[in-house]
Parts: C-alpha cells; structure tokens; sequence
C-alpha cells in the first residue's frame, strides 16, 4: 500500500469507525514482507471496542479483524490484517462458494448438465 493509497485507506477507516468510538486513531501501519499484508492497528477505548470490532469487520469482510489489550497501560487496540491482493481473491472466492445462492446455482447446473447429457445419449441411440 504507497503512502498515499495509505493514508486515504485510514481516513476512510476512521470516518467508518469513528461514528462508535470518537476517540479512535491510527496506532500504525506496516507491512509484513513474506505476505505483502498489510496490518493496521486503530487505538480504541475499551467501552467501544466490540462495537468499532463489528464496525471493521463489516466495512472489511476480507481482512482478518482482532482486538488485542495491551496488559501494561490498558489500552485497547483493534488490529485490521488487510491480505495480499492474491489472497483477498482467495478469500472472496470461498466466501462465493459457501454462499446458499451459490450452492443452489450449482445444483441446478449440474442438473442441466446430467439432463443435457441424457437428451445427447437418447438422440445418439434413436
């Protein structure tokens, strides 16, 4: 993610996050090197976390979205794993296929095609 693209993708963040717990901010950016993921932390209060949690994980269905404590001074923070762009298709991919739209379509093709395949075999044998 360039500076730029980064910096957009955390205000857009902020504005989802924000309306749950004001007080939320960036606590950082990075990029792992052996993914190419991006992970973000967004400091919250402790009251609002599970709320600014469902906030993410709605606005980011693909990214893995965790809420950790820091043990030392309480603070809460929400850590947002943004996967590589490979992954993310991946992802979005068996999410598609776990669908029950999904499966019925499936269903129904696989049925055309056994019907299709009889309607060949009984022309071929008259």
């Amino acid at each position: 993610m360039a500076s730029k693209n980064a910096y957009q993708f955390c205000e857009t963040l902020l504005a989802h996050v924000r309306p749950i717990d004001n007080g939320a901010e960036i606590a950082s950016v990075s990029r792992r090197d052996y993914d190419d993921a991006t992970l973000v932390c967004v400091r919250t209060s402790a009251k609002d976390s599970t709320g600014v949690i469902s906030a993410l994980r709605k606005f980011l269905p693909l990214a893995r979205v965790s809420l950790v404590e820091n043990v030392m001074n309480g603070r809460t923070e929400a850590q947002v794993l943004l996967p590589s762009p490979d992954e993310q298709r991946e992802i979005a991919n068996t999410i598609a296929h776990q669908g029950t739209a999904q499966f019925y379509f499936r269903l129904v093709l696989r049925a055309l095609v056994v019907a299709l395949f009889a309607a060949c075999v009984a022309r071929v044998l008259r």
